[in-house]
């Protein structure tokens, strides 16, 4: 089976993968969609107080949906301002994201060694997250795999002596002003890798990375000058943290196992492989745990866990093209069984999945 998909045209071989991650997801809204639609309408105004459709008591609520502003200004900008409108251009960045981020592999790894990449991003819950929730994370994954294509560009370009510091900030700026924390987490986790690992010869330059780190908490404070300038009062993340820490720590000391297992899913065989392949893992796997700890302080598990480490994975583990030419092709096909079976996995206070995949397979192994 496995050995007819890496055998396709490298079209149909990314068009497969797509299917099947779609048909495992689905295409939903992200849960509070349409009230982070609302900014959309008029950007300049917090719609989560008084005078608002909003109940002001909700206001703390969805606070972090403000702080995730980049995407509903620019579809103000053009117009696109209903939630419909937002929901499509949301979904043309989540497939932006896969479909370039998987055409793009192939500039930098060998033609088998980018068909593998491919497969281990699919099967890591980051490559569905924008089709699962549709929303925020879209634009998200979209920026961060832009600049980290771009950079990777560069270094190509300038033969590994660096540069494009002025673009990563610039394209920081804009992932600050989309979402600061899962950019700044993800990217500082990055940076601290890239630091103290002995082994890496290509892939991000510290340098690239602390000028994407510079860019992304100038986006965070100009868009909270922009808040000041325009008389929004808009709540901080801190306040629902404090306001909800008992909850949140009960929630994961009491599930911290699926917690840890929904950030990566499938994707712990690939990680669990890097450690046992590598001598220098604990730059890599420190900051990796470490980031898989953010469930205690945020309720959707998954998306956070994936958004965040999404940088770190790319790379050590998609883009790395030591690591890949050695991946035992046994291990390759039990995994990519193991995925074709096992439903989307979810958490958010308990687990979820995507039923419409396994009720395929219930009438299939009935008939």
């Amino acid at each position: 089976m496995l050995h007819c998909l890496m055998n396709l045209p490298r079209h149909s071989f990314i068009a497969v993968l797509l299917a099947l991650v779609l048909l495992k997801t689905g295409i939903a809204e992200y849960t509070l969609f349409k009230q982070w639609a609302l900014i959309a309408q008029n950007p300049f105004e917090n719609p989560f107080w008084e005078n608002t459709p909003i109940n002001p008591e909700d206001a703390l609520a969805f606070h972090f949906l403000m702080w995730s502003h980049l995407l509903p200004f620019l579809c103000w900008c053009v117009g696109m301002v209903s939630a419909s409108n937002v929901f499509w251009v949301s979904l043309f960045f989540a497939f932006a994201f896969f479909w370039g981020l998987m055409r793009c592999t192939f500039c930098f790894l060998p033609e088998q060694s980018g068909r593998i990449a491919c497969l281990l991003f699919a099967i890591f819950p980051v490559s569905g997250i924008g089709f699962f929730m549709v929303g925020m994370d879209s634009f998200t994954l979209f920026l961060m795999g832009l600049t980290f294509i771009v950079g990777l560009k560069i270094n190509h370009l300038t033969l590994n002596r660096g540069g494009g510091g002025i673009i990563a900030f610039l394209l920081g700026i804009l992932l600050g002003m989309q979402h600061f924390e899962q950019g700044f987490l993800g990217v500082v986790a990055l940076l601290f890798a890239i630091c103290f690992s002995k082994q890496q010869s290509s892939g991000l330059s510290f340098s690239f990375c602390l000028s994407w780190v510079l860019g992304i908490v100038l986006g965070k404070l100009l868009l909270v000058l922009l808040f000041l300038y325009w008389q929004q009062n808009v709540p901080t993340r801190s306040e629902h943290f404090f306001r909800n820490a008992a909850s949140l720590w009960s929630a994961f000391s009491l599930n911290f196992q699926w917690a840890w297992f929904a950030g990566l899913g499938l994707g712990w065989v690939a990680v669990a492989h890097y450690v046992r392949q590598k001598r220098d893992v604990l730059p890599f796997l420190l900051p990796l745990l470490a980031l898989c700890l953010l469930p205690i302080i945020a309720y959707d598990y998954t998306r956070v866990v994936a958004v965040a480490t999404f940088p770190l994975l790319l790379q050590f583990v998609f883009l790395n093209a030591d690591f890949l030419k050695n991946f035992p092709k046994a291990t390759l096909n039990t995994l990519f069984v193991a995925w074709l079976f096992l439903p989307f996995i979810y958490f958010f206070g308990r687990m979820q999945s995507a039923q419409g995949f396994y009720t395929l397979l219930v009438h299939l192994f009935n008939l």
